[in-house]
């Protein structure tokens, strides 16, 4: 099998360039610390790649792993009085869907716009199109991560 980070890696760039994207993160719940973290992104500030723990609830991420649904943004999620003042990084519009297979919630697939405009902002068909791409990508998630696991086990 591949290195599960290539599994995630790949996820990340289809789904970017499904909806034509160009920030995105693939957030994964572990168990251990009761959060989700990022395990793979592109077009993010490495100290956020490195460092975000989002618990269930807490901002877009925490809120779609913990609601099953899937979230479209127009702008910044502090607009949306769901999400914290403190969610401000500078997006044009973005989407956040769950992952999930067997019928649990692996973690969150965030994909969003930085650059564009109005007419090219992500929209609800991009996130129809990002629900479907989700569902079939959870499965190759939910193996690499389960592979992931058995490594570190065996060593």
């Amino acid at each position: 099998m591949p290195d599960p980070s290539a599994t995630y890696d790949a996820v990340i760039s289809a789904g970017l360039e499904l909806v034509d994207g160009d920030r995105g993160s693939l957030m994964l719940l572990d168990e251990s610390l009761g959060a989700l973290v990022i395990r793979s992104q592109q077009g993010l500030p490495e100290h956020i790649a490195h460092e975000a723990r989002v618990t269930l609830g807490e901002g877009v991420a925490g809120w779609v792993a913990e609601h099953d649904q899937a979230v479209l943004l127009q702008g910044r999620a502090s607009a949306d009085g769901r999400f914290s003042p403190g969610e401000n990084l500078p997006v044009q519009s973005s989407l956040s869907v769950p992952l999930r297979a067997h019928g649990e919630v692996l973690g969150v697939l965030n994909l969003g716009q930085v650059r564009g405009s109005h007419e090219t902002a992500l929209d609800e068909s991009d996130k129809r199109l990002a629900q479907v791409f989700a569902q079939h990508a959870s499965i190759s998630v939910k193996y690499a991560a389960l592979w992931e696991l058995v490594q570190r086990r065996g060593h």
